[in-house]
């Protein structure tokens, strides 16, 4: 009898597995995956500028109307760069950790989504008029505005966006120490250092070095951008649906509402993102983690506050038309950067030699207390 109860839960277990696999969830997954495995070689161009590396000094040139300005590479040019170094595979430095984030934070999405009791009746609600229903996600934190709720249901709609919020803050710290690790990952190309080369030895460093508090480092300021994200995203589509499109329940107004609401979220609460890659490797043992790349920050209000008054919160935001944008001088009658490190420039063909790494850039001392 035992036996028997045994292979029925496991022959249960193979189902739900085969129903997951078949579901639009496992999709969906592995779309983000294929996307994010595309286009990651710029996260991670980009993830080096949110934390302040530029290898390069800017060059002044000359807007079409004639002001100047000081220009940097492009991402593109930043990508060659980052080639030159470590090869083609080098531009995918922490692509494991950032699909591990991705898979753990869709899964946790979802199942506390699906505890929405709104969202189920809803979903009910909807295959009795035929099963037309709208599910419009953001690709940074999942955000949805569904169906005719946004322009009829007011209550409706505040309450999606509270389970939103708490769907997203579950995911955003659960995934978060894959984030850390991701983030740091990447971060060794500046310092050229191998202790976050796997998933474990990530692992393993952060937890000797910093203790389980190491893995939820640059939290706060993601909750703080996702939840304010999702806020004004919801507010804006439900405010363009109902005073701007009237009672057209189309699905293409719809969803050039949300993606437009998206747009402009994305824009406004992208410096929490910085600021969130910042505190993630600040004070750790990679070299861009401190001077002269990044100072010493107790919070990460401070670490905003700081890079506010340098005009360096939007670092990153740009593909194309990068400028730089911190505190400059004037020297014979030129602008000139000051007070922002440039380099270091590491030679072409560098790859993962640890021989070279070690004898090159010297370990950072530990902190003396």
């Amino acid at each position: 009898m035992d036996e028997w109860e045994t292979q029925t839960q496991a022959h249960t277990k193979v189902d739900r597995f085969k129903d997951w696999v078949k579901s639009d969830a496992m999709a969906v997954t592995a779309k983000q995956i294929a996307f994010q495995t595309l286009g990651h070689p710029l996260d991670f161009a980009r993830t080096l500028v949110q934390l302040g590396y530029e290898p390069f000094a800017p060059t002044e040139r000359t807007f079409i109307f004639g002001s100047p300005y000081l220009a940097l590479p492009n991402t593109f040019q930043y990508l060659k760069y980052i080639k030159s170094v470590d090869g083609f595979l080098g531009c995918y430095r922490g692509l494991g950790p950032r699909i591990c984030q991705s898979i753990v934070s869709s899964a946790v999405f979802s199942k506390v989504l699906a505890q929405n009791p709104f969202q189920r009746d809803e979903s009910q609600t909807n295959q009795t008029r035929g099963g037309d229903r709208l599910r419009l996600s953001s690709a940074r934190s999942g955000a949805l505005v569904r169906g005719s709720q946004v322009a009829n249901d007011f209550i409706g709609l505040m309450t999606n966006t509270g389970w939103e919020i708490i769907s997203v803050a579950s995911a955003t710290i659960v995934s978060q120490p894959f984030y850390v690790i991701a983030v740091r990952s990447m971060a060794q190309f500046v310092g050229r250092e191998t202790k976050y080369s796997t998933i474990f030895d990530a692992i393993s460093t952060i937890f000797r070095e910093e203790g389980i508090l190491g893995f939820f480092s640059g939290l706060v300021p993601r909750l703080v951008g996702d939840v304010i994200y999702i806020s004004l995203s919801a507010s804006l589509a439900y405010l363009v649906k109902s005073y701007f499109c009237g009672n057209k329940d189309t699905l293409g107004i719809e969803g050039g509402v949300v993606m437009l609401s998206n747009v402009v979220t994305s824009s406004f609460t992208y410096q929490f993102s910085v600021v969130a890659s910042v505190m993630a490797v600040n004070d750790s043992s990679l070299a861009v983690g401190h001077y002269p790349f990044t100072k010493s920050y107790d919070d990460w209000y401070q670490c905003w506050r700081y890079l506010a008054a340098t005009k360096q919160l939007k670092r990153g935001s740009s593909i194309i038309g990068r400028y730089y944008t911190g505190p400059t001088v004037v020297l014979n009658g030129a602008r000139r950067p000051t007070g922002f490190y440039f380099g270091p420039q590491h030679p072409p063909g560098l790859g993962f030699r640890e021989s070279i790494f070690t004898s090159i850039y010297p370990p950072i001392p530990k902190k003396i207390d």
